[in-house]
């Protein structure tokens, strides 16, 4: 959907620049102003696309991650909440790995 956005909005410069044939050379030279100013807003549209879309990316990463945490905090949380319900043999089976968890 973003791609189809910036296709019209080259497309719309695009025509803006060539719109208007010049025959001399003033003419030429605002033509050619005119098409260095559609070019310069056309990059400056396309890295603030750019940068949108690296920061739906970075929060796209960053809920993933915190869905894994809170899975794995879950089941962190599990396995301590047996090591304090269980009996001494089964908690020496768990790996201490598992005991040194923070939050």
């Amino acid at each position: 959907m973003l791609l189809c956005r910036l296709c019209l909005i080259v497309r719309r410069y695009s025509v803006i620049a060539t719109a208007k044939p010049s025959r001399s050379v003033e003419d030429k030279s605002e033509t050619q102003d005119w098409k260095n100013i559609v070019i310069k807003q056309l990059d400056r549209e396309m890295r603030d696309k750019k940068t949108e879309l690296r920061k739906e990316n970075k929060i796209r990463n960053l809920r993933s991650q915190i869905i894994s945490w809170q899975h794995w905090s879950v089941s962190a949380s599990i396995a301590i909440s047996s090591l304090h319900n269980s009996t001494p043999t089964t908690h020496q089976l768990i790996p201490s790995s598992i005991l040194t968890v923070t939050f």
